[in-house]
């Protein structure tokens, strides 16, 4: 009967076939981590994708609302995010504005539909459709006194 403490070189340790076997079985645990990892890069750029393109519609939603679109019909602008281009075309026939008393004011009215075109670095585009509202005085202020 042998003694536990009466052990051989050949039986300490592990065999090269037992460190093979279980490299393999840890290769096939870390397996799906990988492909984890990579959905986790995947959905990040595309969070990323729609990070820029919010804040693109925000820049040009932005920059629309603050133009005088009787003025400036169409143009351009770029951002650190891409390009924003609009053309706008009259929705409906020009009217005038009406003043505190009801009568009709000095300016005249137009609502516009605008097509923007946002094109963002990543080379993706999106087509927007809004209206805005374009106006123009029609005599001067001073018109009046």
């Amino acid at each position: 009967m042998r003694s536990p403490m009466c052990e051989t070189a050949a039986d300490a340790g592990f065999s090269v076939l037992e460190a093979l076997v279980a490299i393999a079985i840890l290769a096939a645990a870390l397996l799906p981590l990988l492909e984890l990892q990579s959905q986790f890069t995947r959905t990040a750029a595309a969070i990323e994708r729609t990070e820029q393109r919010i804040t693109l519609e925000d820049m040009a939603l932005a920059h629309i609302s603050a133009l005088n679109i009787d003025q400036t019909q169409e143009g351009s602008i770029m951002t650190p995010q891409g390009q924003i281009i609009w053309t706008a075309k009259p929705a409906v026939e020009s009217r005038y504005a009406r003043d505190n008393s009801g009568g009709r004011a000095r300016y005249l009215m137009t609502l516009y539909d605008v097509e923007v075109i946002l094109r963002l670095k990543s080379g993706a585009q999106e087509q927007l459709t809004l209206q805005a509202l374009g106006w123009h005085p029609t005599q001067s202020v001073l018109s009046g006194f």
